[in-house]
């Protein structure tokens, strides 16, 4: 059975992402991120975007020397049939293929990459809840492990979404601010004032 590239790839991101998520469990090689004040979402937001363009450049510096050349290769020599009059309807489509290969590979490693950080510490949805001592909340230890194995897998994928998505993300938090803080100022301007 040959695996082609973007299945290596898939197969070594996901059993990467594996003994992470493991590491992380068993209380190793963990960072701590250092909190941030719940009124600043639009920061943290802005700090997961940054993070996302560092893993956006590190896959392009792992997939450029590795696939750039054949693509570039590929396109020059459909260009050239297409200048000879050939009919370049193969070409394309391989050249089409090979780019889609690329695609799916630099999600999974994206996808690898942003599992890691986020093992290693920096998780966005903790970030969005208030820590409660475990007495007083009444978790048990298996439902903190499934939240952060939860948190590490959905910041891992939101990472290798890519910063894109994530300013899509902030923009539709900001829009909801907006529009709340409005219904606030009009709810308070139709109060009696109180002397």
């Amino acid at each position: 059975m040959v695996l082609f590239p973007e299945r290596r790839v898939a197969i070594a991101v996901v059993a990467f992402s594996g003994l992470a998520i493991f590491l992380m469990l068993r209380g190793q090689y963990v960072v701590a991120v250092p909190g941030i004040d719940s009124t600043t979402y639009p920061a943290r937001l802005a700090l997961l975007s940054v993070v996302a363009l560092f893993v956006e450049r590190a896959v392009e510096v792992i997939l450029t020397p590795w696939r750039a050349k054949t693509s570039e290769v590929m396109e020059l020599e459909r260009d050239v049939d297409a200048a000879a009059g050939k009919p370049v309807g193969s070409a394309s489509l391989s050249l089409l293929k090979y780019k889609l290969d690329t695609q799916r590979i630099a999600f999974w490693l994206s996808t690898g990459f942003g599992v890691a950080l986020a093992a290693t510490g920096f998780r966005a949805l903790e970030w969005f809840i208030e820590p409660v001592p475990m007495s007083a909340s009444g978790s048990q230890p298996t439902q903190r492990a499934v939240f952060a194995v939860l948190d590490v897998v959905v910041t891992g994928m939101v990472l290798g979404g890519g910063a894109d998505g994530i300013h899509k993300m902030a923009a539709l938090i900001g829009t909801f601010v907006d529009q709340t803080r409005k219904r606030v100022a009009i709810a308070r301007d139709r109060m009696p004032h109180q002397v």
